[in-house]
């Protein structure tokens, strides 16, 4: 599988306040990270947005690696929309 990942954007959505276009083989994926993901992570502070930007540009890589492991496992969703958990975050390291 090729993967091409697009820029994050992050917005203040109540469930998934980061989402990623990824490139999976020439279609596109929407990938959104589940808002208790990030909370987990940065309690409190994933209502701010300008927090969950540092987060996620400090852990960019680890969130690709992510989404890539996913994807391999399972394959490209029909609906091309895909959440990501905390679940998936399990197997790699997040600061």
């Amino acid at each position: 599988m090729k993967f091409l990942f697009g820029d994050a954007a992050v917005f203040g959505g109540q469930r998934h306040p980061l989402e990623v276009i990824v490139a999976v083989d020439g279609v596109a994926v929407r990938v959104e990270l589940e808002r208790s993901a990030i909370q987990h992570f940065l309690g409190s502070g994933v209502g701010d947005e300008d927090t969950v930007s540092e987060f996620v540009r400090r852990n960019r890589k680890a969130f690709e690696w992510a989404i890539q492991a996913h994807l391999v496992a399972h394959g490209v969703p029909f609906g091309r929309h895909l959440v990501i958990t905390l679940n998936d975050l399990s197997g790699v390291s997040l600061t």
